[in-house]
């Protein structure tokens, strides 16, 4: 028997599915030095040169470098084009070396602003900062270190200790020092990581300059700046990386009325909704780049009726007594003299029933006919229980449970501050004998009924959600490649800059959360090689999927199937791109048409020798087939199904021949500049085979064999890596010295024959 296993081979081929990107990245490597140059100055390279060197201390818009005039030390400076440098100090006193920009930066309209560098040191004491200056912080006109490692606190005795900040889960001590005369600012600030340090060698960290700006009131920053303090005789160092990542808010995305399209905006993995009648209402919903929801209307009937959420939904719906803790804190501007009423919105499923919590009110607000249930207290609010079966001329009857605080509020304009326990007002329902059941939306809300014209602000708006089974919730972190496998299915990821969350649930969360250039795939996949499917006659792999979308990035939704291809051995990928954020196309593709498959229009492309396999019978190449829908979206809930046997047969009717199929992905991929986020709630991948379908593969010497269901089985396991008897077997159908799935596929239509 001249039999090979290829397991390992199948298994290493068909999982670089989730690591081929399908776009492009074009990737900046760093300077790096070599050990016998690693105490030397001034050493450029051709993709980063020299752009300035001193010997002395200077200035300039995009560099400073100081020592006192009384200072006889040495020193050496040398910026590259990138902003990174090196330096030197020797017999000095105090030294600063500074590098950066001097650009102004709207802190305000920046979602963050981070500097992120990497420096190596040989030197005793120093200090290593992020500096920039502020003209309209809250103290005036100051001057910001940023001290995000020091190895000798004595330098902030002289200073004025203001306070101890937090920022990302960090304590800083702020200190302010009073300018020397001559001075144009009002106060030198030094925000110092608390935690004290020994020197070393290597250091690399992300100062978060938005955050730290927040806490001092800054709205306007310039001349940012990585700066290195020498405060040891002797001393250098190589500032390898030295760059700001940065992301603006976008642009003000508008809320469609969900009674006209039927669609919500999704943005930082809340989900924003507005209702209204638009014969009767004139109402309008945005959110800002900070996330706010701003509200407003403008009503002349007294039928008019506006509704403005923001919050989350799981379409699945969660069984409420598997958590422990189901709560909603939030914050909303009310501006209005008409009727209106703000709190907490959601959803039961099973049975389907709307539920409001309304803790914020006017004098005038009534529920009409809604039938009174109980009085109850929760947390020291006295609530009045309702029940209402509201009716339509034109949708059907709906139920609806009420909490309404007996709080009243007079001023037209006000800031509402709220905190809902969930499960405290379901507990109570149920006892009244309002039953409860899945839950599936939690949402601050503002609504506003009858005449009347006014504005709302939808701000902080946090859901807490603690399952009992939340231990069992699996997360990567880890830069590289991780697979887990869980009921017949293996979860994967390919990160460089991301996390991955797979809920015990089954949702999917990929949340991509500072711009950098390299892509994050993560998806659900299922071995297929062992089914024998064909795809071109009456069989199908259909995929199913329902997310929330918010994504600053590009992105894709999409199924990818692996395939190998026989003779010649080489492996192929189809792409079916179902949903996608900005519209891109695959590099170095040739597009080969389009095409409409259930109603949505796609763009073919051919990707040929798209990547290499070195395996143990030899080098092949990877062809890459795309389907991509042209349709890009982003900030949305999607729902989706993907016939892949429907894009597969364009790919057969163009002329190309992709193999026979051994593994199906479910994939989300976020790559780009900018944040995003995607939960994914249903991912679902369901084979069919066309029991019509019976072929025997001609030409084969072996088609004459007798071959039983057991013999199936043994060979799928034996496929699968497992022990077996093996004796008095041959496998090899098509007689090419291997058994792999072909012969398998081979087996399977001798036996139904």
């Amino acid at each position: 028997m001249k039999a090979k296993h290829l397991l390992s081979i199948l298994t290493a081929c068909t999982l670089m599915a989730a690591s081929v990107p399908v776009s492009p990245v074009n990737a900046v490597g760093n300077i790096s030095i070599s050990a016998e140059k690693e105490n030397m100055v001034g050493i450029g390279t051709t993709a980063f040169p020299i752009i300035k060197h001193v010997d002395e201390a200077s200035s300039g818009t995009n560099y400073y470098v100081w020592k006192a005039d009384d200072d006889d030390g040495k020193l050496s400076f040398s910026l590259y084009s990138n902003k990174s440098f090196q330096c030197s100090w020797e017999d000095t006193d105090l030294v600063y070396f500074e590098a950066g920009d001097s650009d102004e930066v709207d802190i305000t309209k920046k979602k963050f602003h981070y500097l992120d560098y990497s420096v190596y040191t040989e030197a005793d004491d120093y200090i290593l900062s992020a500096r920039f200056e502020c003209r309209d912080s809250k103290y005036g006109f100051i001057e910001v270190y940023v001290d995000d490692f020091c190895t000798n606190k004595d330098i902030y005795d002289e200073m004025e200790k203001k306070s101890t900040i937090n920022i990302d889960g960090v304590d800083f001590d702020v200190y302010f020092k009073t300018p020397e005369e001559g001075m144009s600012i009002d106060y030198q600030v030094h925000v110092v990581r608390s935690e004290n340090y020994d020197a070393k060698l290597t250091h690399s960290s992300k100062i978060n300059l938005k955050a730290v700006c927040e806490k001092l009131g800054c709205k306007t920053i310039s001349y940012t700046m990585f700066s290195i303090h020498g405060l040891s005789s002797n001393g250098n160092a190589f500032v390898e990386k030295n760059k700001i990542i940065s992301e603006d808010y976008p642009e003000s995305i508008n809320v469609p009325n969900y009674d006209k399209t039927q669609e919500n905006v999704y943005y930082d993995g809340l989900q924003y909704s507005f209702w209204q009648r638009e014969e009767y209402s004139d109402g309008k919903m945005s959110v800002a780049g900070n996330g706010d929801a701003e509200c407003s209307f403008d009503n002349n009937e007294i039928y008019s009726s506006c509704l403005f959420k923001k919050g989350i939904v799981d379409t699945n719906g969660l069984p409420i007594d598997e958590y422990n803790k189901i709560s909603v804190d939030y914050h909303t501007d009310i501006n209005t003299n008409a009727n209106h009423y703000a709190g907490v919105y959601g959803w039961f499923t099973d049975p389907n029933v709307e539920f409001y919590i309304v803790q914020f009110k006017d004098t005038e607000f009534s529920l009409g006919d809604a039938e009174p249930i109980k009085t109850v207290e929760i947390d020291g609010v006295k609530y009045d229980i309702y029940k209402f079966n509201r009716a339509s001329f034109d949708a059907p009857p709906m139920i609806q449970y009420w909490s309404v605080s007996q709080l009243d509020f007079e001023d037209d304009v006000y800031g509402a501050n709220g905190s809902v326990d969930l499960l405290k007002h379901f507990k109570e329902w149920e006892k009244a004998g309002l039953k409860t059941g899945r839950f599936y939306e939690a949402s601050s809300f503002a609504g506003t009924s009858g005449k009347g014209s006014g504005k709302f602000t939808l701000g902080r708006t946090n859901v807490t959600i603690e399952s009992k089974n939340d231990k069992d919730d699996v997360v990567f972190t880890d830069d590289g490649s991780k697979h887990y496998a869980k009921e017949d299915y293996n979860y994967y990821y390919e990160k460089y800059n991301g996390q991955f969350t797979l809920k015990s649930d089954g949702t999917l969360i990929a949340d991509y959360p500072t711009n950098v250039s390299d892509p994050f795939y993560i998806g659900k996949q299922k071995d297929i090689r062992t089914e024998g499917l064909d795809l071109l006659n009456g069989d199908n792999i259909k995929m199913s999927y329902n997310a929330n979308v918010s994504a600053g990035s590009n992105y894709y939704i999409g199924g990818i199937i692996a395939y190998l291809h026989e003779k010649p051995y080489k492996q192929n990928f189809l792409y079916v791109l179902d949903n996608v954020g900005d519209k891109f196309v695959p590099g170095n593709a040739k597009k080969i048409g389009e095409a409409e498959v259930d109603g949505k229009t796609y763009e073919l492309y051919a990707r040929p020798n798209a990547a290499v396999i070195e395996s143990i019978i030899g080098n092949s190449n990877i062809d890459e087939y795309y389907s991509i829908c042209k349709e890009p979206k982003n900030y949305t809930q999607v729902t989706g199904e993907i016939d892949i046997a429907a894009h597969a047969k364009l790919f057969a009717d163009a002329g190309y021949d992709l193999g026979d199929p051994t593994l199906a992905s479910l994939e989300i991929s976020i790559f780009g500049d900018a944040q995003g986020k995607i939960i994914m709630d249903k991912s679902e991948i369901t084979l069919s085979k066309n029991k019509e379908t019976i072929a025997v593969p001609p030409g084969s010497d072996n088609t004459d064999k007798s071959f039983t269901n057991e013999d199936v089985e043994l060979f799928k396991s034996f496929l699968l890596g497992q022990e077996c008897d093996l004796s008095d077997k041959d496998f090899d159908l098509n007689d090419d010295g291997v058994w792999d799935s072909f012969d398998l596929i081979a087996m399977k239509k001798a036996v139904k024959n």
